[in-house]
């Protein structure tokens, strides 16, 4: 979702890192739905926000 993230740490800019997937903003990041769902069903891997 970042790929500037390290430069975001090196900048100090942790906080504008998000560490979890909103489910309303699945269609924002264009996830396609069968990741979207394998993500979902993943348990502890991804951090799921609903």
């Amino acid at each position: 979702m970042y790929p500037d993230w390290v430069e975001k740490i090196q900048n100090g800019k942790e906080s504008e890192i998000e560490t979890a997937i909103n489910s309303s903003k699945v269609s924002e990041l264009e996830l396609p739905e069968k990741l979207w769902n394998v993500i979902r069903a993943s348990g502890p891997w991804f951090n799921n926000e609903e």
